[in-house]
């Protein structure tokens, strides 16, 4: 029922049945692994419960021939974007989004007449209501209590959901068995936060630049040496060697995330005074950094370059750049508490290391989320060959 990359099709005729509890339902013991659900043409209802707590649901493609939607059959998918209700449902059930705190846009036909008390409480994301009525009709519908999140949204009236400009998410998704390798081309995708409609990009395969290093001997980081080479972010240390085992320090971390951003031009003052003016291979990428407001020094007046990067660090600097420089959506967190390690990440970098770890940039190491460890090259190869991907 569940495909590889995450995508459970649901098919057959007449109505799915309500799962009183939420046990009950077939998929019940892969539910976190469901990143996309498409429920086939002839299914007429969505049952109560359906997707309850599905926390990797990020879209799902819900036929015309869905007439309705049961009571919480969305509650708490706090990865799902988007959601087009299909033309003949009339009523939104109660707690039905409740808590799909990602959810940004929504279709709403103009046969609903009814929306059900807390059918989109705690959607703290809400932005756009698309509703294919005129503002008179929406006027008319009656809406339950504990949707507060809905009254204050921007509401586009007698919209037409087949004709739209798309309006992609920022972050691109590549499942880990489409990442590009040296045999073939790899895929990613995104999607219209309007319309759920999926648009693909090939990732061309990459070089077999690895091979040049002798001390590249681990399965596990070749895949992703071969692409932080391929695309020139990271290179050797000399002798012919990559050196995957030495820790990264903080100058090389800035540049590498420089070259990430293109190896933008920046002559911005600095207050470090422990640079190494002649170092010309860092001191634009920190300036362009620092500048930026997405790393900053370990004192007002200290860098320490060549001080090793923390795997909290990394994380914090990834998620600035995110919100800084790039203004992606960093709302999605992951619950933490099955690291034993996790009070050993300081409370600057809870957020970051939740968010990085939530959309698989950065993961556990030996079953232990590791802030205070030091990241290797090989390390920083893999997570920044996620982070390129997503971004």
């Amino acid at each position: 029922m569940l495909d590889s990359e995450g995508t459970l099709t649901i098919s057959g005729e007449g109505e799915m049945c309500d799962f009183y509890y939420y046990t009950d339902r077939p998929w019940i013991n892969y539910c976190d692994d469901i990143v996309k659900s498409i429920i086939c043409d002839g299914v007429t209802n969505i049952g109560n419960d359906a997707f309850l707590e599905c926390s990797s649901l990020t879209s799902v493609v819900i036929p015309d021939s869905v007439i309705y939607i049961g009571a919480a059959a969305f509650f708490e998918c706090g990865s799902l974007t988007s959601i087009v209700i299909p033309s003949h449902v009339t009523s939104i059930s109660d707690f039905v989004f409740h808590g799909c705190s990602s959810l940004a846009s929504v279709v709403i036909p103009n046969n609903v007449t009814n929306i059900g008390f807390g059918a989109f409480s705690r959607c703290n994301n809400l932005k756009t209501i698309y509703y294919q009525g005129s503002e008179y009709q929406w006027n008319n519908i009656e809406i339950g209590e504990n949707n507060e999140d809905l009254l204050i949204v921007d509401i586009i009236f007698s919209f037409n959901s087949g004709i739209h400009t798309h309006t992609y998410t920022d972050s691109w998704t590549c499942d880990r068995d489409s990442y590009p390798t040296r045999d073939a081309d790899g895929m990613r995708y995104r999607i219209c936060k309007t319309c759920g409609e999926r648009e693909e990009a090939i990732l061309p395969k990459l070089q077999n630049r690895s091979l040049k290093f002798g001390d590249l001997t681990a399965d596990w980081y070749k895949q992703s040496v071969d692409y932080v080479l391929t695309k020139g972010l990271m290179d050797g240390k000399g002798g012919g060697n990559f050196a995957p085992g030495e820790n990264m320090t903080r100058a090389q971390f800035a540049t590498v995330l420089w070259r990430i951003a293109g190896s933008p031009d920046s002559s911005a003052a600095v207050p470090f005074t422990d640079l190494d003016r002649n170092a010309d291979w860092y001191l634009t990428a920190v300036a362009w950094a620092f500048e930026n407001g997405i790393i900053k020094g370990t004192s007002p007046t200290t860098f320490n370059p060549n001080g090793n990067i923390k795997r909290q660090n990394m994380a914090t600097i990834l998620y600035r750049y995110a919100v800084e420089y790039k203004h992606y959506d960093v709302s999605a967190k992951a619950d933490l508490s099955s690291f034993p390690d996790v009070d050993g990440v300081d409370s600057y970098a809870a957020d970051p290391v939740s968010w990085t770890n939530a959309v698989g940039i950065i993961m556990g190491k030996d079953g232990l989320i590791a802030p205070q460890a030091f990241a290797t090259r090989a390390e920083v190869a893999t997570i920044l060959m996620r982070f390129d991907l997503m971004h």
